[in-house]
């Protein structure tokens, strides 16, 4: 019977030191994937925190600026009237085909939860990600 329990507490010792071990916290870049670093321009927005990236002048030039007619980004969330949270991105990129995208991730660990996916359109672009209140609110935007 010692042995038996004993066995047993070793076990359960050690999936709890696995699990332990195994947790590794994800990292928050200022990102979508590896995608978006490769890509001349990117950047986006995340809910508490505000903008990141760079922003074209022009679609053809490679000064940053954080102001353009030529190309605006607006990230953000929006209640809906089932209580839940929907996160948007929605840019504007004259004359370029470029993506927005909208997530909601868990606070703190960043795990995407809810995902629109790459949304592509020529000059003006839309995403929404639709879920539960007390996830993040993350947009995207690239070419």
């Amino acid at each position: 019977m010692l042995l038996k329990k004993s066995i047993t507490g070793f076990f359960l010792m050690g999936v709890f030191v696995i699990g332990i071990l195994s947790f590794q916290p994800q990292i928050t870049r200022a990102s979508e994937s590896s995608d978006t670093i490769n890509s001349v321009f990117s950047g986006g927005w995340i809910e508490g925190e505000g903008e990141f990236g760079n922003k074209p002048v022009s679609h053809n030039s490679l000064n940053i600026s954080t102001a353009s007619n030529d190309f605006w980004h607006n990230g953000g969330t929006k209640d809906n009237t089932t209580g839940n949270k929907t996160a948007y991105a929605q840019t504007f990129w004259r004359n370029v085909y470029h993506y927005s995208r909208a997530q909601l991730k868990l606070r703190f660990i960043g795990t995407v939860r809810v995902d629109s996916g790459r949304q592509y359109g020529y000059e003006l672009s839309y995403a929404e990600a639709s879920g539960v209140p007390d996830l993040v609110a993350y947009s995207y935007w690239g070419s």
